[in-house]
């Protein structure tokens, strides 16, 4: 049984990582990531991004985020600084050459008094 303290989360989605090893000489691996959002202070950080889908390199990717209490928004990529929205609600316009070629994930998170943090996006980048 696998328990988790979600009080000490923000609310929104996060992912749970399992990894098994087998104790033999092999040492065979399993893997399994859970999707998990966090409802504790019915806060919501909304995100969107333009076009949806997929851009060519040369497009702009208009990226859009709300949450009623927070303070700032910071987008990101991978865990990369992708740029900051002052306030609780707002947009980037980021060149689409800007992540790279290929599928790219794109998150937000929020500061204030509530944060919380969104589910990825996923735009294809060709």
């Amino acid at each position: 049984m696998l328990q988790l303290d979600t009080a000490k989360l923000v609310d929104g989605y996060h992912e749970l990582r399992v990894v098994a090893v087998k104790a033999s000489k092999i040492q065979t691996r399993g893997r399994l990531i859970l999707p998990v959002v966090v409802n504790n202070h019915g806060q919501k950080l909304e995100l969107s991004i333009t076009p949806k889908g997929s851009a060519a390199a040369t497009d702009m990717v208009t990226i859009t985020a709300r949450q009623a209490s927070a303070t700032a928004i910071t987008i990101r990529q991978n865990g990369r600084k992708v740029g900051r929205i002052e306030g609780d609600n707002g947009q980037l316009e980021v060149l689409a050459a800007t992540f790279g070629r290929g599928p790219i994930a794109l998150q937000a998170q929020s500061e204030g008094p509530q944060p919380a943090v969104s589910s990825p996006l996923v735009i294809e980048i060709r």
